[in-house]
């Protein structure tokens, strides 16, 4: 069965990792502005795009959310990727959920002007700048702003994120129960790690997207077995430890074949597909 697909570079970990300025002042917002309105659903999102259609082949499941973000809900439950660590394989680490504490869910809230509707919709302005790095987009539970990194709003917002977020990532526990993964049909594999043997029972071939969707969203399939799950997070577990053995980036991981593997864990806030509908940030 075919489906679609694509694959994830470190160097997007420099966007929020050491691109900040540190002429720029906090914007004030009212201490009370934040997401926690006791209300369901994702009130506040702050995604690093993907570009989904620059990276590896069958990769998209791993950025289709971003890639770096933090989604929190209305009762301050967060789930934040494993890149604000940065590090050429915190793309294949586990998503993380946790709670923020009222004092945080404001400081994330303030630093993107959260509680002020009217400057929320006019704070990233169009910039006449060739862009080379990837937009970063903003959700505050009704509208979606797309801003640049050299915007005086995220370069304020940045001071904040990249010392806040990978604390909240440390803090948080691996999200846990159904993954989403992709498997493509790969031509040239890496040879610096071993090839895998496919983990679980069903057919690989039930999970194969069809190369013409090789940089699309939203294709990929989810695994809720329990014994598929555990097996899967042990294969990526000693592909990770193979990687950092060796020195080298993971881009995918080789199976026999001539298949490669992606994944992640699946969120309770996506829809059918995986994806996030109000933010889109491929």
């Amino acid at each position: 069965m075919w489906r679609r697909s694509w694959m994830c570079a470190p160097a997007f970990a420099a966007i929020l990792l050491g691109c900040t300025s540190t002429g720029h002042q906090d914007v004030p917002v009212s201490a009370s502005a934040g997401p926690c309105d006791g209300t369901g659903g994702i009130r506040m999102a702050i995604a690093v795009s993907g570009q989904v259609g620059r990276a590896l082949s069958y990769s998209a499941v791993q950025l289709e959310l971003g890639y770096q973000y933090i989604y929190v809900d209305g009762t301050c439950r967060y789930w934040v990727s494993p890149t604000w660590s940065g590090g050429s394989l915190a793309v294949w680490g586990a998503i993380h959920e946790g709670v923020l504490t009222s004092e945080e869910a404001s400081q994330i809230g303030n630093s993107i002007r959260y509680g002020d509707t009217g400057a929320f919709s006019t704070q990233c302005p169009s910039s006449t700048s060739v862009h080379d790095s990837p937009p970063i987009y903003l959700y505050n539970g009704e509208q979606v702003e797309v801003c640049w990194p050299d915007a005086e709003l995220i370069q304020s917002a940045l001071l904040q994120w990249n010392k806040l977020f990978p604390s909240l990532y440390s803090r948080g526990t691996p999200v846990d129960g159904a993954l989403r993964i992709e498997v493509g049909i790969s031509s040239v594999l890496p040879t610096w790690v071993p090839t895998y043997s496919w983990p679980i029972e069903s057919s690989i071939e039930d999970f194969v997207v069809d190369p013409q969707f090789a940089n699309a969203v939203g294709v990929s399939f989810k695994i809720e077995d329990a014994a598929s799950v555990a097996a899967l997070l042990s294969l990526r577990s000693q592909f990770i430890k193979d990687c950092e053995s060796l020195n080298t980036a993971g881009r995918g991981i080789p199976l026999a074949g001539g298949y490669s593997l992606f994944m992640r864990e699946e969120l309770p806030f996506t829809d059918v597909h995986g994806l996030f509908a109000p933010v889109q940030p491929q």
